[in-house]
């Protein structure tokens, strides 16, 4: 299992100087190291050698997690290791999400039940860009998560501004 904290840091909780340096410069935040601990102590439960663990993303009542491997092996059988995840952060819903260069598939993760209609990248006067999310309106019931938590998630994932747009 990797996560991005060193393993001697998340059985002591005593920082090394580059673990902490990530904590300091805001490249990991609390939630992450949350999740690495609670990993870390899952995995003498659970098998997760298989796992990488990159990155996650608190939205209130959803925690993204994103993983660099595929999202079964976080999820279990069952759903075990996920359902573990969200007794330990107090009920919130968790979402695994495989990061992958396939923007399409992430934002179907993200979104489902619900399929994107299309993701549109608009190109700005200034020279930045920006991402267009298509969604049927007669979908917008079916969405787990809230407009702005899902332009969140998308602004994090695209590594650029986002909007949901229901046509």
């Amino acid at each position: 299992m990797k996560t991005p904290f060193c393993e001697n840091c998340l059985e002591t909780g005593v920082f090394c100087p580059s673990c902490s340096e990530k904590l300091n410069k805001e490249e990991l935040t609390e939630t992450d190291l949350g999740i690495s601990r609670l990993l870390h102590k899952y995995k003498r439960r659970f098998y997760l050698d298989d796992v990488v663990f990159l990155k996650s993303l608190d939205l209130g009542k959803f925690v993204l997690i994103f993983t660099a491997t595929d999202a079964s092996f976080l999820i279990g059988r069952g759903g075990k290791i996920v359902n573990e995840l969200k007794k330990d952060l107090g009920g919130r819903k968790v979402k695994i999400i495989q990061r992958t260069a396939d923007v399409t598939k992430m934002a179907e993760e993200i979104l489902a039940p619900v399929r994107p209609m299309s993701i549109n990248t608009v190109f700005k006067p200034d020279g930045r860009k920006a991402f267009k999310v298509r969604i049927m309106k007669k979908d917008a019931p079916l969405l787990q998560m809230e407009p702005s938590e899902l332009r969140q998630a998308f602004s994090y994932l695209l590594g650029a501004e986002a909007f949901i747009i229901f046509d």
